[in-house]
């Protein structure tokens, strides 16, 4: 996992696609309780959440849609592991994206929104 924060921190646009579409489908692909739990509780997702990536408009679609599948698999159980030094990345970055000049990611950031609030703590 550490390799893929390495590469992701390259700023190198394919490379950060690459990454973000398959955590994307492992996620989204995962049933297995345990196996998500080993995904979230390193803090792994957390830091790739938070990295700063560049303004390519491909990238963000892909980054949004993964935040999207995140605040999917997010439950009563693992919504600890999202939480980072008082900050819940999840949140905070998808949201800066909210009035985004792309209605799709507009959308999906509202989506993630209502997704998380959803959540019963």
């Amino acid at each position: 996992m550490n390799e893929f924060l390495f590469l992701s921190e390259l700023k190198n646009s394919a490379i950060n696609v690459t990454i973000i579409q398959s955590l994307s489908l492992l996620i989204l692909n995962v049933s297995n309780p345990v196996i998500i739990y080993y995904l979230f509780s390193n803090n792994f997702i957390n830091q790739i959440i938070s990295n700063d990536y560049e303004c390519d408009d491909d990238l963000i679609f892909y980054y949004i849609n993964f935040m999207k599948s995140l605040s999917q698999k997010m439950q009563v159980s693992t919504i600890q592991f999202f939480f980072r030094n008082y900050d819940f990345p999840l949140l905070t970055n998808s949201l800066k994206y909210y009035n985004y000049n792309d209605p799709m990611i507009r959308n999906t950031v509202r989506n993630i929104f209502l997704t998380i609030l959803k959540c019963k703590y």
